[in-house]
């Protein structure tokens, strides 16, 4: 759930999950049963500091339950974006300051297409929002990403692409499903990911539903 008003924005993200099949678990691994595991909260400002081009910086709390790590997590973030005639794109920084040091690096690029179609029980016209994203891991923690060799991970981390398509069912809410797909850059990353993902897998697809309502 986000609020956001006049730049400033209040995120709060829980994960529950209705069968935990964590195999790195401390306490009962592979417990199988629904577990909240995860509640992060995200405090920014953004502003426009020249047309089409807008600063955020924040910071972001990782509560985390014990069973899959041993820390909770807090990061200090910074990004830029700007907006094309024909595309978005961004870049943000991630610096983890408590107890696993390290930069995380993001980029993306997003196109919000308006569908020229109308449909009479709904608002407005349905929108198309396609996004594609990087990032890179440079870690300062061996605990917190294993690599081969032993030696730091430092490395191009993981690509994103989604597709959701907006649809104003009122003139103040709108009903987003979406899909998701996540895959490793390769080299280090694909290791590293697999040996941290509960399936044992480097790439995965996703798919939900988001409600999102404006005054």
């Amino acid at each position: 759930m986000t609020i956001s008003y006049k730049g400033f924005s209040a995120n709060i993200w829980g994960n529950w999950d209705t069968d935990e099949r964590n195999p790195y678990g401390s306490i009962s691994p592979n417990r199988k049963a629904a577990k909240w595991n995860e509640t992060d909260f995200t405090f920014s400002y953004s502003r426009e500091v020249l047309k089409n081009l807008t600063l955020t910086a924040g910071v972001v709390y990782y509560a985390l339950d014990s069973n899959n790590s041993l820390y909770d997590s807090f990061e200090v973030f910074g990004g830029v974006s700007y907006k094309f005639p024909w595309f978005d794109v961004g870049f943000q920084a991630f610096r983890e300051v408590s107890n696993l040091p390290g930069w995380f690096l993001t980029w993306y690029v997003s196109k919000s297409i308006t569908l020229p179609i109308t449909v009479k029980v709904l608002a407005d016209k349905p929108s198309l929002d396609l996004t594609a994203s990087w990032s890179a891991e440079l870690s300062n923690s061996k605990l917190a990403f294993p690599t081969k060799s032993g030696a730091y991970y430092r490395s191009m981390h993981a690509g994103m692409v989604s597709a959701g398509l907006n649809i104003p069912v009122h003139k103040h809410v709108t009903i987003t499903p979406k899909v998701i797909y996540w895959y490793s850059l390769g080299g280090q990353s694909t290791y590293t990911i697999r040996t941290l993902s509960w399936d044992g897998q480097q790439n995965h697809i996703l798919g939900g539903v988001s409600v999102s309502t404006k005054f």
